[in-house]
C-alpha cells in the first residue's frame, strides 16, 4: 500500500508530469517531421516510376519524356534530427541494396523506411518522456534513504 504524498513531493511530481509531456510532444513532433520527409521520398519515387512507365508505353518514334532521377539522399539528407539521421542510415543500409532499387519495389522500400522511422520515432519519444520520471524516482529514493523513511 502506498503512502499519501506530502505537499512538496506532490509539487515535484506535477513538475515531472509537465516536463515529461513537453519532452513527449517534442519527440513526437520530430518523429512526424522526419516521417513526412520519408513520405516526400515515396511521392518522388512514385512520380519517377510513373514517368518511366509512361515512357515505356510510348511509341519508339516519339521522343521520351525526361524523367527526373530520384536520389534518396537528396530527400533524407535535409536537416533530420541526429537520432533519425543515424536511424535512417541504418534503414537505408538495411533496405537499399545495390541493383535492388528498381521501380516496381520502390514503394515497398519506402514503406519499410517509413515504418522504421515511425517506430524508432515513437521509441525515442517514449524514452525522452521517461527520463524525467527516472530522475524523479532516483532523487526520491536517495532523499528517502537519507531521511530514514521506509
Amino acid at each position: 500500500m502506498s503512502r499519501p504524498l506530502r505537499g512538496q513531493e506532490r509539487g515535484y511530481r506535477r513538475l515531472t508530469v509537465g516536463v515529461s509531456l513537453v519532452l513527449l510532444c517534442a519527440g513526437l513532433a520530430l518523429a512526424a517531421r522526419d516521417s513526412y520527409r520519408v513520405v516526400e521520398l515515396y511521392n518522388a519515387q512514385t512520380s519517377e516510376a510513373a514517368c518511366r512507365e509512361y515512357n515505356a508505353r510510348r511509341p519508339a518514334t516519339e521522343t521520351p519524356e525526361e524523367c527526373e532521377r530520384v536520389v534518396p539522399d537528396d530527400y533524407l539528407s535535409r536537416p533530420f534530427s541526429r537520432v533519425f539521421h543515424v536511424l535512417m542510415t541504418v534503414a537505408m543500409g538495411t533496405f537499399l541494396r545495390e541493383n535492388v532499387f528498381v521501380f516496381n519495389v520502390a514503394g515497398f522500400m519506402a514503406a519499410h523506411i517509413l515504418a522504421v522511422t515511425a517506430g524508432f520515432g515513437l521509441a525515442v519519444s517514449l524514452v525522452l518522456a521517461a527520463v524525467p520520471w527516472v530522475v524523479f524516482y532516483s532523487i526520491r529514493w536517495i532523499v528517502r534513504g537519507f531521511n530514514g523513511a521506509p
